[in-house]
């Protein structure tokens, strides 16, 4: 299977959601919109810098040729033009290419790689429902409302948790001929420390082209499982009125946020 087989436990995850009629109709129909990388908040999110090639291109070319030798299918994550560019490019086809396109010291088939790492669909998740700033953010300002996840299945390679880090890292043209599903990982799935209260984790659909919105049950987000939704402090009573009457039907648990104004304290309840 494709992926990253990145192994961590966690039992719940949150998707914070606004009041808006598409959350609400996805919900119902068990469907999940899955974003394009380039409309997030965040300009670097998925937009690494990637440095150019090492001084030891001839030795690389070869290492690659041995990769595809022993793997052929190494780079299947990789559409199949530019699967071919790779092998041109690193002459295991028995011919070297002029590597038409080079811009930056940066071969074409790596500049082929980084696009279709571009088209990717993301559903981003939260590993807790009692952020404030969460609410704030992405659920309208506490109007929206909050879907929990059951994910007892911790070995799924698309859904990936986001590190954080103070200094954005770079991307080398090696680590993404050698290394592709970490490079990939590491280019979807790292954000500046300014982030980090999101706590976020990823499923991420590589290669992702047509309708946006999936369901569940297709492939590879399966492993969800709604079990909950939380009302935010400011919903409508009518808003939540469809919400209560949503879960009675489907047998998730219903819950509402509060806030103790002595207290300070901000729970589910």
């Amino acid at each position: 299977m494709w992926g990253f087989f990145v192994e961590y436990s966690v039992a719940k995850l949150y998707k914070y959601c606004s009041s808006g009629d598409e959350y609400i109709n996805s919900l119902r129909n068990d469907q999940i919109y899955l974003s394009d990388p380039s409309t997030f908040n965040d300009i670097f999110d998925c937009n690494l810098t990637i440095d150019r090639i090492s001084n030891n291109e001839i030795f690389l070319k070869k290492i690659v040729r041995e990769i595809l030798r022993e793997k052929p299918n190494y780079y299947e994550k990789f559409s199949e033009t530019t699967q071919q560019a790779i092998k041109s490019w690193s002459g295991f086809d028995g011919r070297l290419s002029a590597d038409v396109g080079r811009r930056d010291n940066i071969p074409f088939c790596v500049q082929s790689m980084i696009l279709d790492s571009k088209k990717c669909g993301v559903y981003c998740f939260s590993k807790g429902f009692d952020s404030h700033l969460m609410w704030a953010h992405y659920a309208e300002k506490h109007q929206g409302f909050c879907i929990e996840y059951d994910y007892s299945i911790i070995d799924n390679p698309f859904i990936v948790p986001v590190s954080y880090m103070s200094e954005l890292p770079r991307i080398t043209v090696d680590e993404f001929l050698l290394l592709p599903n970490q490079t990939l990982q590491k280019l979807w799935a790292v954000k500046n420390y300014g982030w980090a209260y999101e706590k976020e984790h990823r499923l991420i659909y590589p290669n992702m082209e047509g309708e946006r919105l999936k369901k569940i049950s297709d492939g590879i987000s399966s492993d969800l499982k709604v079990t909950s939704v939380i009302v935010g402090y400011r919903i409508s009573e009518k808003l939540k009125e469809e919400l209560r009457k949503l879960c009675l039907e489907r047998a998730w648990e219903f819950r509402e946020m509060k806030i103790d104004s002595r207290s300070g304290v901000f729970e589910a309840e």
